[in-house]
């Protein structure tokens, strides 16, 4: 399940969506808006 979630994250990321899955359960948020960053 727990990798279900990183790839559709991952993949949201690298084609640009928003995110909208559920991220609770992460335990570092931040990490998103650094992928984000390194991608632009």
């Amino acid at each position: 399940m727990a990798r279900e979630v990183v790839s559709r994250l991952l993949r949201d990321i690298a084609s640009g969506k928003a995110t909208t899955g559920d991220t609770t359960t992460l335990e570092d948020l931040s990490i998103l808006a650094k992928l984000r960053e390194d991608e632009e």
